[in-house]
């Protein structure tokens, strides 16, 4: 399956590539498709679609930049219907969110610092690169929405060796053939069943901490997390959510169409 090839991307190893922003001149292409309409759309008309949405979840490669600059645009451009809602980071962490919480308060109240020195200043866990999230984590903080961490602390994924979601669509053995499928593919070490525990554990957590966020809530995270199919929207679905979530898959495919189950629409960009 094209889509699962995919967002098994997810589980490749992030790599650092050196990025300066000054050099970010390439025009994003607005190959943008909807997956409910079978046509393709325009960045502004995407735009106003997320903006009705309770929930929105972009589920992108991490080691792409194209994908960082269609977030950072799409942020900036939604920023005014969400400003009594929330931005919440798969790159946060729990036991950021204290000193995320006190830098977001003291910039807006007129608190200075350079890009630079952010990632000290909020505890940022530097296997997630700081060149590919610097700019849009800078912008985030000096927002009105809140900022949160979307992902439990590393102990807390290490002890969830045996979860098991008790949905009946979360649980469903089909997304755990799914999940492992992905593993395998993919992982040439550890317990592939333990990874997908794990992984479940994650999507769990991500769906509790978007309905307890502020709305509108906007996730960021890896495609695993979330795709309609195997991710966080199945566990969205088994609470009884009723509010509208959109899902956004950003993928540097060759062009053909992915799986249309995957999401609500699917943004093409060049690999870079």
């Amino acid at each position: 399956m094209k889509w699962l090839h995919y967002i098994s991307l997810f589980f490749l190893s992030l790599c650092t590539v050196q990025w300066v922003y000054a050099e970010n001149h390439f025009r994003l292409p607005e190959k943008i498709y909807s997956v409910q309409n079978q046509q393709w759309i325009s960045f502004d008309d995407l735009i106003q679609q997320l903006k009705t949405a309770d929930m929105v979840l972009i589920g992108e490669q991490h080691t792409q930049k194209s994908h960082h600059l269609a977030e950072e645009q799409l942020l900036s451009q939604s920023v005014e219907i969400r400003q009594q809602g929330s931005v919440l980071l798969e790159m946060l962490d729990e036991e950021q969110q204290s000193a995320v919480n006190d830098v977001q308060k003291w910039l807006q109240q007129g608190g200075k610092t350079g890009i630079r020195r952010l990632p000290e200043k909020i505890n940022w866990q530097h296997s997630w690169a700081w060149e590919d999230y610097g700019t849009m984590v800078y912008d985030l903080l000096h927002q009105q929405p809140s900022l949160l961490s979307a992902t439990p602390n590393r102990q807390k994924i290490a002890k969830a060796t045996h979860f098991q979601p008790q949905g009946k669509n979360a649980g469903a053995e089909k997304v755990r053939h799914l999940l492992l499928a992905m593993m395998n593919q993919h992982t040439s070490h550890g317990d592939t069943q333990v990874l997908v525990n794990q992984q479940q554990f994650k999507d769990d957590y991500m769906a509790k901490k978007l309905l307890h966020a502020p709305k509108p809530a906007w996730l960021i995270a890896g495609a695993a997390h979330t795709a309609k199919t195997i991710g966080v929207p199945l566990y969205l679905q088994d609470a009884g959510y009723s509010g509208k979530i959109l899902v956004l898959i950003l993928t540097t495919d060759d062009g053909s169409m992915l799986e249309a189950d995957l999401a609500d629409f699917v943004w093409y960009l060049p690999e870079h």
